[in-house]
């Protein structure tokens, strides 16, 4: 039979399979090494507290706003949403002053709701209250032209008293607040629910005798005059109320009292100035965090003078707020194995500051960057641990007494920042090995895996 030419011997042909497969074995190797090594960060995070998760990583703000925010006479307080409640020393009762028609308008507020954007009822001055017009005015009160039959909508008496600080619109809320079961309230009747509102609030240094707080029987402190304007905020449109302008009768357009609003992220207030009161505020205020922004509400009573009542709260309005590292440069905050079991610590690129409410904890995780390569040297770019929000303190207000109502629905909560998220790098603390020997070259796909580390 003739002999089969056309095809090598059986040990010609294995011995160039064997060539062939060495030949390109060298870089099939480092087509697997490579591809193994060039995978992606797989995050684990372990928890630091009971309450965090597995992929956080939870550092806190330090708990208390600075000595400096508070003024060197009189007292002031703050509540910060996500944080806590605050008070300079000596909360002594001292006059209310205006700050009064707070409680008036949210009394009057709490039996005829008002809804958002609407006029409410209508109601009719008295005649009494119109005639004693030129005397108060004459007096030096803060009143309002009123004529004798004018109707006028509940918004409208409402931005009057919280507008323009009118004392005659504040004795008429008070004959219009209407009848219990047993018969009318009147202005009597009226002051006695302003007080029970009070002690229902917790409001335990608080005293009132009238609806305007004219007289010096009217007695408060401003850690309760913050507990006020926080459950006021919670009604619908106080807040647009307590910032808002008035027109009078007489066509005449009067601004609101609060001389720093609008500025300081102050969205709304209540004014208060008497010889035996000093000068007062109560304030509301919206301030940018790291992570979206809060809502401040303050009060600075007993100023000898304007211009230091508005420095004054300026001043709490700054330190309501708290700015702290909550990672430091060169700080391992995780960590890679590669396929060998060879650990390598990433590294903070710089500080990372946080702002946020006092006693917040700032929540981290941290996140795959572009995978390094084989070979990659130290100082490389693996992950980032960025800012994902602020927790709040066990003691925050949040979602209690205006927090978190319609009137401050503008605040962006955590997990609603707008832009990129606050974060710093974490680079490679060694360099990557290169492309092993076949010998101990796993034959097996690569990851890398990274761990929070606890602080």
């Amino acid at each position: 039979m003739p002999r089969d030419t056309a095809r090598p011997p059986e040990h010609v042909q294995e011995t160039a399979w064997r060539q062939r497969l060495l030949s390109v074995l060298p870089a099939l190797t480092a087509v697997l090494c490579t591809a193994a090594l060039a995978l992606g960060l797989v995050v684990f995070g372990r928890p630091a507290s009971a309450s965090a998760s597995a992929s956080e990583i939870v550092r806190a703000l330090p708990s208390a706003p600075p000595v400096s925010a508070w003024p060197g006479a009189g007292q002031a307080a703050m509540a910060v949403e996500g944080g806590g409640t605050y008070a300079s020393p000596g909360q002594e009762p001292v006059p209310t002053a205006s700050t009064a028609k707070l409680m008036t308008a949210y009394v009057f507020l709490s039996r005829h709701p008002l809804e958002p954007g609407q006029a409410g009822p209508s109601f009719i001055v008295s005649a009494d209250e119109a005639a004693r017009y030129p005397a108060r005015l004459a007096a030096s009160e803060s009143v309002v032209p009123l004529w004798p039959g004018q109707h006028m909508t509940e918004r409208q008496a409402l931005e009057a008293l919280l507008a323009t600080s009118a004392n005659n619109v504040a004795d008429e809320l008070a004959r219009w607040y209407g009848s219990d079961p047993v018969g009318p309230v009147g202005p009597a009747g009226f002051v006695a629910e302003m007080n029970r509102t009070a002690h229902r609030l917790g409001m335990d240094a608080t005293h009132y005798t009238d609806p305007s707080g004219l007289h010096t029987t009217n007695v408060t402190t401003a850690a309760d005059q913050v507990r006020l304007l926080q459950a006021a905020l919670r009604l619908p449109d106080f807040a647009i109320l307590a910032g808002s302008s008035y027109t009078d009768v007489e066509g005449n357009h009067r601004a609101n009292t609060n001389p720093v609003l609008g500025s300081d992220g102050v969205f709304a207030g209540k004014t208060g100035t008497t010889t035996a009161a000093g000068h007062n505020l109560v304030f509301a205020a919206r301030r940018d965090t790291t992570a979206g922004s809060r809502v401040v509400v303050g009060a600075v009573l007993h100023q000898p003078d304007a211009a230091t009542l508005t420095a004054a709260v300026r001043h709490v309005i700054a330190g309501s707020l708290v700015t702290a590292p909550v990672v430091h440069k060169d700080e391992v905050l995780a960590w890679a194995r590669d396929g060998w079991g060879r650990s390598v610590a990433l590294h903070a690129e710089h500080d990372l500051l946080v702002t946020g409410p006092p006693g917040s904890s700032a929540i981290l995780a941290v996140e795959p960057g572009p995978p390094p390569a084989a070979g990659t040297p130290a100082g490389a770019t693996a992950a980032r641990a960025v800012v994902t929000g602020l927790r709040p303190t066990d003691e925050s207000p949040v979602g209690d007494d205006g927090f978190g109502a319609p009137a401050t629905g503008e605040s962006h909560r955590e997990g609603e920042q707008t832009g990129e998220k606050a974060g710093v790098a974490l680079l490679t603390g060694t360099p990557l090995p290169r492309i092993p020997p076949l010998t101990w070259l796993p034959l097996r796909p690569l990851a890398w895996l990274a761990e929070a580390v606890a602080p």
